[in-house]
């Protein structure tokens, strides 16, 4: 082998590796990268980082209507949008203090970065959250039974499904308890 073909090696191998796996910035801010990149664009993660607030939302969908909820199309569409979604109604919200933010937004990214990409989805969210920092805003919604979420504006949606490993079903459902809010999904 040719000096300059094993140096050509090296560098293929040196820049495979900068872009596999880590977590590039960690608590502290900045770009997170790996499937946290594929979840929020990159140039909208520092929103995670420190937000000014942070809403938890219990929501329903138009699915549910046809399938298990106890609300009538009436109760369902006297509801409230959340974001721009037409089919995603509010039940409940409630801004949460910096430490369940911390721990709501932390167990998201644990949950997108340990997870794996294309998979499919049932996707009925009953959990949104979100954070606003700046003047930004960043919608996540969750779905807990296909472990899969929506992030707007501009972000991945259904595209990785999130590990169970981080706990983030049981952090979020503590937190809808402890504010009182209505959840069809928690049974």
């Amino acid at each position: 082998m040719t000096k300059r073909r094993a140096f050509a090696m090296l560098c293929v191998l040196a820049i495979l590796l900068a872009g596999c796996g880590g977590s590039g910035g960690g608590s502290g801010g900045g770009n997170l990268g790996g499937n946290m990149d594929l979840a929020v664009p990159p140039d909208q993660q520092d929103i995670l980082h420190n937000p000014d607030k942070v809403t938890l939302f219990t929501v329903v969908t138009g699915w549910d209507l046809r399938v298990e909820s106890s609300l009538s199309e009436e109760e369902f569409n006297a509801l409230p949008k959340f974001g721009g979604d037409d089919d995603v109604r509010v039940l409940g919200e409630a801004q949460i203090d910096a430490a369940d933010a911390k721990a709501a937004i932390d167990s998201f990214v644990s949950a997108v970065q340990d997870g794996r990409q294309l998979s499919a989805a049932c996707f009925m969210p009953h959990h949104a959250l979100r954070v606003e920092k700046g003047g930004r805003t960043l919608d996540i919604q969750i779905c807990f039974m296909c472990m899969n979420y929506k992030v707007t504006p501009g972000g991945g949606e259904n595209n990785v499904a999130m590990s169970k490993a981080s706990g983030m079903e049981d952090i979020w459902r503590g937190i809808v308890r402890k504010h009182g809010l209505r959840d069809i999904s928690d049974k």
